[in-house]
């Protein structure tokens, strides 16, 4: 089986933390020969913008259908065979955290191609599997919401309190 390793971080500062998803993926498979695409500083709620996550999809078989210039989904290319099997990644965070990815496992699913994650030890191949992994990603996007509305939330009031120093 061949297999790909997905890792990302939200910020630029989180460098260390690329490191260490690598390495821990890496000792789960120490006989596998890896390719690795990674994305730095880049949010796990959109697709656009995350170059290493696109090629991975271009790579798995899947090509990019615009439905604006620059609204895009994937859709399994029928001309196209996928470059390996199995992506592994830390966790739903990691790979995404928007349920449009969704749809992506279910392109991937037509070219033979399953995505493993590591924390939960679940993969998209189960049906069992999954069930759970809708969940975890409804929640991740879930909570992806909670952390904006905070960070705008404390934006906001820092702004205001400037405001009032003045």
């Amino acid at each position: 089986m061949r297999i790909v390793l997905y890792v990302r971080v939200s910020t630029e500062e989180q460098e260390s933390s690329i490191i260490n998803q690598k390495e821990y993926i890496k000792s789960l498979y120490p006989d596998d020969e890896m390719i690795v695409y990674q994305d730095f500083g880049i949010s796990g709620t959109k697709i656009t913008g995350r170059d290493g996550f696109i090629q991975m999809m271009k790579d798995a078989g899947l090509k990019q259908h615009f439905i604006t210039k620059k609204k895009f989904v994937f859709l399994a290319d029928e001309n196209k065979e996928p470059l390996f099997n199995k992506i592994v990644t830390k966790s739903v965070t990691r790979f995404a955290t928007n349920t449009d990815i969704l749809t992506i496992w279910k392109e991937l699913e037509q070219k033979n191609v399953y995505v493993h994650f590591t924390d939960i030890n679940k993969d998209a191949s189960s049906k069992t599997d999954s069930l759970i992994l809708n969940l975890s990603l409804t929640l991740a996007q879930e909570e992806s919401a909670n952390i904006s509305e905070r960070t705008k939330f404390g934006n906001k009031a820092k702004e205001n309190h400037l405001q009032w120093l003045q």
